[in-house]
C-alpha cells in the first residue's frame, strides 16, 4: 500500500517479485478486493485499502514492538548514527547544547543532520530517519510528535529608522523589507519579482 509497486515492495521486504505478486494475490482472494488496481497513473490503493492501512500502520508497529531483542541503550558505550532532520535554523538552535551533552555522555555517538528538502514523512515511516525537527502543518497520525519549544519573530532595524517614531502595523507594512532566500527567488515569489503569492517569511 505504501510503495502502491510490487517491486518496490517486495525489495523493501528483500523477497523477489514472483514472491510479493503471489504474496498479493493470496491478499486480494482472502479480502475478495484488488487491493491495488492499475490506472494510467500506476497502482492505486482501493477504498477497502485505505480504509485498512492505518489499523495495519498500528499492527505492524505493535509488532515489531514485541519483537525487537530487549537491550537497553547504553549511552557511553554506544556508537549509532542518529539521523535527524532538522531545518538550519532547528539545527543551528538545538545542536550546540546537544553535541555538548553527546560529548559527556555519549562520546561515540554520531549524528546525520539532513534537511526537510532530502526528507519525506515516506523515509520517517521507513525507518530512514530517527527524528524529524520542524514546524509540520499536518503529520500522519501514526507520528508521534512533541513541541519542543517556541519562538516568535523579532524586527531588525536600524537606530535612525524614520519608522521608529511611529511604529504602527501600516508604517511597517509601507516600509521596505529584505527578503531572505537562498535560492533568489523565495518561496512566495517566482522569477518576476512583482508575482508576490504572499507566502514565504520576511
Amino acid at each position: 500500500l505504501r510503495e502502491k509497486n510490487v517491486t518496490r515492495a517486495a525489495a523493501q521486504l528483500n523477497i523477489t517479485q514472483p514472491a510479493m505478486s503471489n504474496g498479493l494475490k493470496r491478499l486480494r482472494n482472502l479480502l475478495n478486493d484488488p487491493i491495488l488496481v492499475r490506472t494510467s497513473e500506476g497502482m492505486v490503493p482501493t477504498q477497502r485499502a485505505l480504509d485498512m492501512q492505518e489499523a495495519l500502520r498500528g499492527v505492524l508497529y505493535s509488532v515489531e514492538e514485541m519483537i525487537q531483542p530487549v537491550r537497553e541503550f547504553d549511552a557511553p558505550t554506544s556508537d549509532q548514527v542518529f539521523r535527524i532532520m532538522a531545518s538550519d535554523y532547528a539545527a543551528s538552535t538545538l545542536m550546540p547544547k546537544l553535541l555538548e551533552k553527546l560529548d559527556e555522555q555519549a562520546p561515540h555517538v554520531s549524528l546525520d543532520i539532513m534537511t526537510p528538502s532530502d526528507i519525506s514523512f515516506h523515509d520517517v515511516e521507513n525507518g530512514k530517519v530517527d527524528l524529524a525537527i520542524n514546524r509540520f502543518e499536518q503529520l500522519p497520525q501514526s507520528f508521534h510528535q512533541k513541541n519542543l519549544w517556541s519562538d516568535e519573530f523579532s524586527c531588525l532595524i536600524r537606530k535612525d529608522h524614520p519608522l521608529l517614531e511611529d511604529y504602527t502595523l501600516d508604517n511597517y507594512l509601507k516600509a521596505q523589507h529584505v527578503w531572505v532566500s537562498k535560492t533568489g527567488f523565495g518561496v512566495g515569489v517566482g522569477m518576476d519579482p512583482h508575482d508576490v503569492q504572499k507566502l514565504g517569511w520576511v
